[in-house]
């Protein structure tokens, strides 16, 4: 496909547009006030990208088959405005990532805090183990050495974000991803421009236990009280983790 990603220069982005290219997709984009690293990768990757926003970008290289529009652009941006005047399918890009990713075995690593952390060591864990996952992150770790990578291994590890996925798309991005296998590290009340108080809040997390069915699985720690509370409305099989005691596995000095 003729893919054009809008803000194509944010982290995790610029991670799924080199991604798409290295699948042999034919990409392209825009974004404003860009910089490097992401800014480096895509050209050093041969992904030709504009900076700054005009309806003109869409057809630049050619109409696209596809349009990918970041988190951060907003709705009146006039080049996803344009897109959909044109009638162009114009999704977000945790979508996408969930679509590429139909066949593979999917690990979300989400909460308020440490994705990041966690979701890298997964996949570092697994790289060890010779499983060659793919993995995307929402900021480039040094040791995988980019936001994002295919991996041709059966495993794909998110960094499950609980934001909204685009600006015409509400629902949190791990949905998107349909994990298999979820971990659950914490729910301490973010995002308040998204999430008025601690209920809405909780919320989101309440739909991601409530989607997995009974053959995923849900590693959450029992040490954080909103996690235990939320474990009794999903269907998955359940292994708690923690420092304290009445938990599946338990750190101990």
């Amino acid at each position: 496909m003729r893919i054009h990603f809008i803000g194509i220069c944010g982290s995790a982005v610029s991670g799924l547009a080199l991604v798409a290219h290295q699948l042999g997709h034919q990409v392209t984009g825009s974004d404003e006030e860009a910089y490097p690293p992401a800014t480096d990768l895509l050209t050093a990757a041969g992904i030709p990208w504009v900076d700054g926003h005009s309806e003109k970008n869409l057809t630049r290289w050619r109409r696209p088959d596809l349009v990918v529009q970041a988190n951060q652009v907003r709705q009146d941006n006039v080049e996803a405005a344009a897109a959909r005047r044109m009638g162009l399918r114009v999704v977000s890009e945790a979508e996408f990532w969930g679509e590429l990713t139909r066949d593979r075995l999917r690990i979300a690593v989400c909460g308020s805090h440490g994705k990041t952390t966690t979701a890298a060591l997964i996949t570092h864990v697994l790289r060890q183990a010779q499983r060659n996952p793919g993995f995307r992150l929402g900021t480039s770790a040094r040791d995988l050495g980019a936001a994002a990578g295919w991996g041709t291994g059966r495993e794909f590890v998110f960094e499950g974000d609980e934001y909204t996925s685009a600006a015409f798309d509400p629902r949190p991005k791990f949905l998107h991803f349909a994990p298999q296998i979820a971990v659950l590290l914490n729910v301490d009340w973010d995002h308040p421009d998204v999430f008025p108080d601690p209920q809405a809040y909780e919320g989101v997390f309440r739909q991601l236990v409530e989607f997995l069915g009974s053959e995923d699985r849900l590693i959450a720690c029992g040490d954080d009280p909103t996690v235990r509370r939320l474990l009794p409305r999903t269907r998955a099989v359940v292994e708690t983790y923690g420092l304290r005691g009445g938990v599946d596995w338990q750190a101990c000095a």
